[in-house]
């Protein structure tokens, strides 16, 4: 399991630091899509 801080995907509901243990696979499309989402101006 890995440990993610939700303030960083969600600063504007999370004012604080709220860390939460996900698993991998969970972490992997967390991962993925912020990878996507970054990538997406450059695929129009």
């Amino acid at each position: 399991m890995k440990t993610i801080n939700l303030r960083d995907l969600y600063p504007d509901v999370y004012k604080t630091d709220t860390f939460v243990e996900v698993t991998e696979e969970v972490l992997d499309v967390i991962q993925a899509t912020q990878w996507l989402e970054a990538a997406y101006p450059l695929v129009l």
